[in-house]
């Protein structure tokens, strides 16, 4: 991860919030989120993350759980774990 891309915030396992979430860079998360995300860099969704959301972001890394629409004006990663 770049320096550029050190996350704002980190959304823990076991940790369920839901509404809209901002950061000027990157965020991680490792819990549950509905709602709307706006990450002008690197979104990762870690494996235990449960994600239903409008999401627009730089770029994003998705090992956990995402569903809803995500928009990435860079790349999109999926890994192995990743689940739709």
């Amino acid at each position: 991860m770049a320096v550029h891309d050190t996350p704002d915030a980190t959304v823990g396992a076991g940790v369920e919030l839901r509404g809209k979430l901002r950061f000027d860079r990157g965020a991680r998360i490792d819990g549950i989120f509905s709602g709307e995300i706006e990450a002008k860099g690197l979104l990762v969704v870690g494996q235990t993350a449960r994600v239903d959301a409008l999401v627009r972001c730089g770029s994003a890394m998705v090992a956990g759980e995402l569903s809803g629409t995500i928009t990435a004006s860079d790349s999109i990663e999926l890994e192995e774990t990743a689940a739709p």
